[in-house]
């Protein structure tokens, strides 16, 4: 990693990545983070607003500091660190905090282990102008400092509580994606007097109090992150009606940066949201909008529809696929935590994007990397699928030996329940997509595949979806443990697609078919986004690639009533960092220019 780049994420969840020279200090070297909305702010302005914020990071230690200074003393009693990043990287396991008078600090608590991403610590009420948060160590060590959020709390910082009802813990502060560091009583509603707390269990409210009643009957709740990063998934909405509190609705297993609900209309001057789980549970909750409103016989507004560039989305894919070009190593390889068990997969990914992404098949980097994939042994179905769907896209004849030789390989390995393995172990459905994509891939070449094999696989797919008509990873495993989700549902919808139009026109397994794939579509309809892979926080732009390919296969520009192209083009395009590539990831970026290119549509 460069030493004068550092990974940001503010507290809505957004990336930072610009890092630029800050004011001297102790340390060698000083650096400031800065916000995707506004690059003149640095960290010293994100967390308060002012310039006495000081943020300072020595990179070669992995260590550093976030101080600020106040006109006049004041009291806390506690502190909330938020990291806001995946897999706790960037995020602090030792950590000091220390107070005092400008030059003169004292620490008043020392952490020794942290395993946390957001961490309430307290400790004996100081008054003090200067206050500390430093680093010592961190939990992923491959990282520089990473702190989102710092918020200060004092006995009296947390507003008004509600008397009726306990709530333990400190508040925790919120942010919008404009107004970096300010809590949601500000934010969602300019009102001090809305609070948001946390229990110490988990549990989280967000409450907002009025002057006199208020009658709603309509709420709306948006989060501006990825991958279900602080997405409420079980919300309760209450009101406080008299003594008691009236329970409006209802929602569990959300799995939606935006969600609009009706319930019945109340009329209450204290409104509550509780929020029991979020998607993402490494993540605290990030609520950018919490909107009350009346609607009465009216709809919710219409959303616009997205307006995406075409030129913009030719320059994403330009540097997409020059930042992943440039990070091949000299072994011809790519530099990934899945490189050394999967070889030739990530070759292939890697290929079949680029070559999607405009590279001709007689560029040397393709002509190297079909040279090199050829040396390699068959071993597992994901990197032998990868690697026909790479050689297809190369060339519809130079390379139809090889070809033909993989797709005996994936044949043999074919389970019995019609569904693949990695090969070893349980047969799922994702292994299971990837190779029917390459046999349907090796067919188009005039490469004989059996037709039993397609037969076995659509025996599955037709008994294989869940009660609700959604598609799981593994066959008939436990819902709690294995929920259905969206990438899974795309695959199952593809999966069904490829072999029928394998198979040729028969009534009676059209009939069965369009009744599944009628059901899933429902499925994936009531809970399509482009911000999350709908059931899981996992597997987000694998999703998305998915999405691309039942688009294509089934014709659809719609799901769930919106345009899938232009919404995940416009997430996309959004979260591209600077440098070209998706938050840093080799298989993120591929999937991404692999979406972008609508290559399910090109050969």
């Amino acid at each position: 990693m460069n030493p004068i780049l550092f990974r940001y994420l503010c507290c809505t969840g957004l990336l930072m990545a610009a890092l630029g020279l800050f004011a001297p200090s102790n340390f060698a070297q000083t650096y400031e983070a800065s916000s995707a909305q506004r690059d003149d702010l640095g960290a010293r302005m994100a967390f308060d607003g002012k310039p006495t914020t000081r943020w300072s990071a020595r990179f070669k230690e992995k260590s550093g500091w976030i101080q600020v200074t106040f006109d006049e003393p004041r009291e806390f009693s506690s502190v909330t660190i938020y990291s806001g990043t995946t897999d706790l990287k960037g995020a602090p396991k030792g950590f000091q905090i220390l107070a005092g008078k400008p030059g003169s600090l004292k620490t008043l608590k020392k952490i020794k282990t942290n395993d946390r991403d957001s961490r309430l610590v307290k400790f004996r009420k100081t008054k003090a102008r200067c206050w500390r948060l430093k680093i010592d160590t961190l939990i992923n060590e491959k990282w520089s400092p990473t702190i989102a959020e710092l918020t200060w709390s004092g006995p009296n910082s947390a507003g008004t509580k509600d008397k009726t009802e306990s709530t333990a813990g400190a508040p925790i502060k919120a942010s919008d994606p404009g107004i970096a560091g300010r809590g949601p009583e500000r934010v969602l509603d300019g009102d001090p007097k809305t609070n948001f707390e946390a229990a110490k269990k988990g549990k989280v409210w967000l409450e907002r109090r009025f002057d006199r009643p208020q009658t709603f009957d309509a709420l709306e709740l948006n989060v501006h992150a990825r991958a279900g990063f602080g997405v409420a998934k079980n919300i309760r909405l209450k009101a406080r009606v008299g003594r008691r509190w009236k329970k409006l609705l209802s929602l569990d297993d959300v799995y939606r940066n935006h969600v609009r609900l009706r319930f019945k209309s109340t009329k209450a001057e204290v409104w509550r949201l509780e929020i029991e789980e979020v998607v993402n549970d490494r993540g605290s909750v990030r609520l950018s909008q919490f909107d009350l409103s009346q609607l009465g016989e009216n709809e919710f507004p219409a959303e616009a529809a997205p307006e995406v560039d075409p030129e913009d989305v030719n320059q994403a894919i330009e540097r997409g696929a020059a930042w992943l070009t440039s990070k091949r190593r000299k072994d011809g390889n790519w530099p990934t935590k899945h490189s050394k068990e999967y070889p030739m997969g990530v070759m292939s990914l890697c290929g079949l994007a680029l070559k999607k992404s405009g590279l001709t098949r007689d560029d040397p980097l393709m002509l190297d990397l079909a040279a090199r994939l050829k040396k390699m042994e068959s071993q597992k179905v994901y990197s032998v699928a990868l690697q026909v769907l790479f050689l297809r896209a190369l060339s519809a004849k130079r390379y139809n030996d090889r070809v033909e030789k993989l797709a005996d390989w994936l044949i043999e390995a074919q389970g019995p329940d019609g569904l693949w393995a990695y090969p070893t172990g349980r047969t799922d459905l994702s292994n299971a997509q990837y190779a029917l994509l390459a046999l349907k891939a090796a067919k188009e070449l005039g490469i004989k595949i059996p037709n039993r094999v397609f037969k076995k696989s659509l025996d599955w797919m037709l008994r294989g979806p869940q009660k609700g008509g959604g598609f799981n990873y593994v066959p008939h495993g436990k819902a709690a443990r294995d929920p259905a989700t969206g990438s899974m549902t795309a695959a199952g919808l593809a999966c069904i697609d490829i072999c029928l139009k394998a198979l040729g026109p028969n009534r009676g397994r059209e009939q069965s078919a369009k009744k599944v794939v009628s059901a899933a579509f429902d499925w994936l309809d009531e809970r399509f986004v482009v911000e999350m892979n709908p059931g899981s926080h996992q597997s987000h732009y694998y999703y998305l690639y998915g999405i691309e390919r039942i688009g294509a296969f089934y014709l659809r520009k719609m799901i769930g009533g919106k345009p899938w192209y232009p919404l995940g083009a416009e997430h996309l395009l959004a979260w591209q960092r600077s440098e070209g590539s998706w938050h840093g990831s080799i298989e993120d970026t591929c999937f991404a220019l692999l979406f972008l290119n609508r290559s399910s549509l090109t050969k």
